[in-house]
């Protein structure tokens, strides 16, 4: 994501880290803090992630980066997406639709994907969001 000066900015809140690789416990439902986006670029129903990992290669996405997520968009095959797993676990990984399967693919090699047939879907994963940008802190050196 741009900076664009002179932008007005929503706060969006973080609702803690989130794992790349390996699904992690649940995120917690009260925001740890708030990142300031302009609203060229975000909007107010829009969530955001800190990056806990480097076990993800999509867009250049690291450690200590921000995903920032639209809740409202609609999933759509090759989107990255935030999901949760068995009502417990969350994790980012790209989407794949083929036949009556939904697959969850890992940037990284050293994972093997997730595969959820028509009826697992309904119990056993639950896609929050489309990742929609990713913002990277600057970094001083």
């Amino acid at each position: 994501m741009e900076f664009i000066p002179g932008s007005h900015l929503i706060p969006i809140p973080v609702y803690g880290k989130i794992p790349t690789g390996t699904p992690r416990e649940l995120f917690d439902v009260y925001a740890d803090g708030y990142i300031y986006l302009p609203y060229e670029v975000v909007s107010e129903e829009d969530i955001a992630f800190k990056v806990i990992d480097n076990d993800i290669s999509w867009d250049e996405v690291g450690k200590g980066d921000y995903i920032i997520v639209a809740t409202y968009l609609q999933p759509y095959d090759g989107a990255m997406a935030l999901a949760r797993v068995d009502r417990s676990s969350i994790t980012v990984k790209r989407l794949k639709y083929r036949d009556d399967k939904v697959i969850l693919l890992p940037a990284d090699d050293d994972y093997e994907p997730m595969e959820f047939s028509k009826e697992e879907v309904s119990e056993r994963l639950e896609i929050i969001g489309v990742v929609k940008g990713i913002m990277k802190p600057k970094r001083w050196n």
